[in-house]
């Protein structure tokens, strides 16, 4: 399953950076890039917080984060499939 730029995706678990919690679990976000490599595929994505604020995470894998289907009546504009 490989992902696209801009795709939205959803964190599938707790992403912890130094014992800490920084993307919880289900929090949404969208790929901002993506790297592959003979044995792996490795993303930067841009997840939003409840309160208005991001954070972008490089290096997560796909184990990290799965696409994440938006109801059509909910998608913006320009992101149709």
């Amino acid at each position: 399953m490989t992902l696209r730029t801009f795709e939205p995706v959803r964190a599938v678990h707790d992403i912890l950076r130094n014992r800490h919690t920084v993307v919880k679990c289900g929090s949404p976000g969208k790929v901002l890039d993506c790297r592959s490599n003979s044995s792996s595929t490795t993303y930067d994505v841009e997840f939003n917080s409840v309160r208005g604020a991001t954070v972008t995470l490089s290096g997560l894998i796909e184990r990290d984060i799965q696409r994440h289907e938006i109801p059509p009546l909910l998608r913006p504009r320009g992101l149709n499939r």
